[in-house]
């Protein structure tokens, strides 16, 4: 049985090369090839543009596309929907601190970068952000003074307690005042060396990072900061995925503190906390420095 090829073009534009339409078999032979030949390429560009919009609607632009992809983004995980159900259902203090968190774009997005970095298996890292953010935010009402000084102004604190120090060390090895004193673990020390402790968490306190923002009521923001990316690098420990750091502590804080801040504005806070100066050494009794 023979089968006849089945022509994917119009029927006029068969008919035509056939000579069977009633168009075609009003034209002379000559017109007639003209004819065909024309409708043979309106048929071709039918059937080209025809094709073209398949291929749009299978695949979208690429501005679609980013669309999409920005949309799916701001879908918070299933593991943060359930934490709010479940926190809502039972009253739970947690739930404003979550609720915070889940209110801008980039707080959703902060959540898919949380997911991708430091989740484990269920839902337990929801609740290991929620802490770590509660336990960033329990700053103190009013910062103590020694926060809020500049790097010369603590290094010059520093340096009058060293020389305050250094005299009472002086009198203290004179008179022989080295008494043992109960500590409140309910040890017996001698004074000395509770003396030393108490110098060198001064010196640490006064001579060690700093906080970066002006004066006023940003210094607890960029506490909250300093405080937040030390436990989220904690908490990723030695995983192999990316956490994107500045990004994630900016959309907490935002959400926290109804701020604006970028993934710039923290990038830059982290980066200009002071390393320790070298005066931060133990203070030895004794010692004339």
């Amino acid at each position: 049985m023979s089968h006849k090829r089945r022509s994917n073009l119009p029927a006029a534009v068969v008919g035509a090369s056939r000579g069977s339409s009633p168009i075609a078999a009003n034209l002379k032979p000559a017109a007639r090839r003209a004819a065909r030949s024309r409708l043979t390429i309106m048929a071709r560009r039918v059937k080209a543009d025809g094709f073209k919009q398949v291929i749009e609607v299978l695949e979208p632009p690429a501005s679609v596309r980013s669309q999409t992809k920005k949309a799916n983004e701001l879908i918070l995980p299933p593991a943060v929907e359930r934490a709010l159900e479940s926190l809502d259902l039972r009253k739970d203090r947690r739930l404003s601190v979550l609720q915070k968190l889940v209110g801008s774009s980039d707080s959703r997005a902060m959540w898919q970068d949380l997911g991708r970095a430091v989740s484990g298996t269920g839902d337990r890292w929801v609740y290991d952000v929620i802490s770590v953010v509660e336990r960033a935010s329990d700053l103190p009402k009013k910062l103590p003074p020694y926060v809020l000084l500049s790097s010369a102004e603590a290094h010059d604190v520093a340096q009058k307690f060293r020389r305050r120090y250094t005299e009472i060390v002086r009198l203290h090895n004179k008179y022989g005042l080295n008494f043992r004193v109960l500590d409140a673990g309910g040890r017996t020390r001698d004074l000395s060396s509770i003396l030393q402790e108490y110098a060198d968490a001064v010196v640490r306190a006064l001579e060690g990072p700093r906080l970066v923002a002006k004066r006023g009521k940003s210094h607890r923001e960029v506490l909250f900061m300093l405080r937040l990316a030390t436990y989220l690098k904690a908490m990723h420990g030695s995983r192999k995925t990316t956490l994107p750091l500045s990004r994630i502590v900016a959309a907490a804080a935002n959400g926290v503190f109804e701020t604006n801040y970028t993934s710039s504005d923290v990038t830059h806070i982290l980066k200009r906390r002071r390393s320790p100066s070298p005066v931060t050494r133990p203070l030895e009794l004794g010692s004339s420095a």
